[in-house]
């Protein structure tokens, strides 16, 4: 699955994967620094984290995720605040 980040969205902001081995790719489509970061999806409950984007590059997150609902965000000064968050649904 692919996800797009600019000042201040991603999209989509509803993502769907299959359980299991997850990797998304993100395009930092924006113009300054961005990273995506998924809550409580990590291994003991940990949230997630991709590396930081800059702007035109992209980067992969790749992770074993168990079905659930899931917050996804941009962990970067305050982006999430700013409207930088959504969901993944992982079933």
């Amino acid at each position: 699955m692919s996800v797009s980040e600019t000042e201040y969205k991603i999209a989509p902001a509803k993502g769907s994967a299959k359980a299991g081995k997850v990797t998304i790719t993100i395009k930092n489509a924006g113009a300054i620094q961005h990273a995506l970061s998924i809550e409580n999806a990590g291994p003991g409950g940990k949230d997630l984290k991709s590396s930081t984007v800059d702007p035109g590059g992209t980067t992969t997150l790749s992770a074993t995720i168990k079905p659930g609902k899931y917050e996804w965000y941009c962990p970067i000064d305050g982006h999430r605040g700013l409207g930088m968050q959504g969901t993944l649904v992982v079933s």
